[in-house]
């Protein structure tokens, strides 16, 4: 069942099951650090943080749709909205992911347990050459 969700500029929803979203927001994690200063994407990387359960999860507040942090008392909506960044954030979310498409291109599972045909689709709903929801 697909549980997580991407929602676009263009207001068209990408969706996935709900560890593959895990995985690719991980993805854009990783490569953030390398793309530009800290500081430029720090509130990106804190929001995007947000939507994965944290480290040491307990797997009892596991829902697949969203999860419950109870570090914050709140329960949290697999669904990021990147339609709602700033452009300069959106830019930087973009190029993460893309670059990490490309180490997962090279080096598939030693980098990352994530299917690159996943990214892809991810990368060709963004352009329109992907399936619509």
């Amino acid at each position: 069942m697909l549980s997580g969700f991407i929602e676009l500029s263009s207001g068209q929803i990408f969706s996935i099951k709900w560890k593959g979203y895990d995985e690719i927001i991980k993805l854009t994690l990783n490569e953030l650090a390398g793309l530009s200063p800290k500081a430029t994407s720090k509130n990106l990387i804190n929001r995007l943080k947000s939507h994965i359960p944290p480290q040491g999860f307990n797997e009892r507040y596991e829902m697949g749709w969203g999860f419950i942090d109870s570090l914050e008392h709140k329960t949290i909506c697999r669904r990021l909205e990147v339609c709602s960044l700033c452009d300069d954030e959106q830019q930087l979310f973009w190029a993460a992911v893309e670059r990490g498409y490309s180490k997962l291109l090279q080096s598939c599972d030693e980098y990352m347990h994530l299917q690159p045909q996943y990214v892809k689709d991810l990368l060709d709903f963004k352009t329109g050459t992907g399936l619509t929801n």
